[in-house]
């Protein structure tokens, strides 16, 4: 589901990704701030394993229950697309 360059960039956001028990969309809206591109803000629900040690960034920047993110599609094929990025931010 995601536009992914390489094997690196892969297996980063798979290491990231593993640090949830669990991850629910629960509300998702055209992004107000970025009509340029297909940009959504989405509030998710998350639960983060517990015992994660040794992290970069504590738990990758993501908080026990609801974290607001802008999330970037990108079109790969026609009408076909791809999350391009998940950001804090627009």
């Amino acid at each position: 589901m995601m536009d992914l360059k390489d094997d690196a960039e892969r297996q980063s956001w798979a290491v990231s990704l593993n640090n949830f028990s669990s991850f629910k969309l629960v509300n998702i809206k055209e992004s107000k701030i970025d009509k340029t591109r297909n940009s959504f803000e989405v509030d998710i629900d998350v639960s983060l394993k517990k015992n994660l040690t040794d992290l970069p960034i504590p738990n990758y920047g993501w908080v026990e229950g609801i974290n607001k993110r802008w999330i970037n599609l990108k079109e790969v094929e026609t009408g076909k697309y791809k999350i391009a990025g998940i950001a804090t931010g627009p």
